[in-house]
């Protein structure tokens, strides 16, 4: 495993000197595979965007499919180069101000964030706006440890990664230094651990509440973040208000307000969220039969 780390930790290096014309020429190529050739999840995509937009027509599903699909395959070339991204600023936080102001309070904040534009663009310029500050990410281990152990490797050059499972405890450890913690709330929970549902896109959907059980806890403040792409390779970042007092919020407020935000984000630019993540797989009914079988 060792010498196949190294090796692709060669290969990635080695295609981070591209410049960006060659990787968005290499996205478009893998686009036109992952497409028409190789069709990657497509049956998931067009009925993830047909359940979720039911009022398009079927040229305005194949138009955001296909936006979709090349913003997909940019995503994974651009990742690459997020060292290059930190330096020519090809990503903006429009209203910092929100931050700069809880940070003068040596305030700790928590973003709840999503798959929407390019995240690991978004997560690994957040300590160059805030190099004074704690800028540490929560990500869930991936299936392959080769994988992500090159993630990993890659992430942390650029910001703090910790693994869900820990995040809370780095939290405790850190409680008294001001800090942003990133969580992408926007995964599907599995079954029997989808604690909130909601109409979210026109279907009924669960979401985690880890995020809302956390701010609670520590009573930070908590902000949704909506990553705008502008252009191919440049976007602008968001960020609004979800609630200053997580402790005088009723139970599922805050979970509500993000799946909204949210919601509302994705409205705006249909092609810019993860329509490949099967996110719709379980129904309540499902929850409620295997809550039957387990009693």
């Amino acid at each position: 495993m060792n010498f196949l780390f190294h090796l692709i930790c060669g290969i990635y290096k080695l295609i981070e000197r591209f410049p960006f014309r060659i990787l968005y020429f290499l996205s478009d190529i893998f686009y036109l595979i992952i497409f028409y050739i190789f069709p990657y999840r497509k049956k998931v995509v067009r009925r993830n965007l047909k359940n979720s937009f039911p009022l398009k027509s079927e040229k305005e599903i194949d138009q955001i499919l296909k936006k979709f699909y090349r913003n997909f395959c940019d995503l994974f070339t651009e990742s690459i180069k997020v060292k290059d991204v930190i330096k020519k600023h090809r990503v903006k936080i429009n209203n910092r101000e929100l931050l700069d102001e809880y940070f003068k309070q040596n305030k700790s904040v928590i973003i709840m964030m999503a798959h929407v534009g390019n995240w690991e663009w978004v997560c690994g310029s957040f300590q160059r706006f805030f190099p004074d500050f704690r800028c540490t990410v929560s990500a869930h281990l991936q299936s392959s440890k080769l994988f992500n152990k090159l993630l990993m490797t890659e992430r942390n050059k650029y910001v703090e990664v910790v693994n869900t499972k820990y995040i809370l405890k780095s939290m405790y450890k850190n409680k008294n230094i001001p800090s942003v913690y990133m969580l992408i709330a926007d995964q599907r929970p599995p079954m029997n651990e989808g604690e909130y549902w909601t109409t979210f896109l026109n279907q009924d959907t669960p979401f985690f509440t880890g995020a809302e059980k956390i701010a609670k806890t520590f009573n930070f403040p908590v902000l949704f973040l909506n990553a705008k792409k502008i252009k191919r390779g440049y976007f602008e970042v968001y960020l609004s208000v979800i609630t200053d007092q997580p402790k005088a919020t009723k139970e599922f407020e805050i979970t509500e307000n993000y799946a909204r935000q949210l919601e509302q984000a994705i409205i705006a630019q249909p092609d810019n969220w993860l329509w490949s993540h099967n996110r719709w797989k379980h129904s309540r009914s499902q929850l409620k039969t295997s809550e039957k079988i387990n009693a």
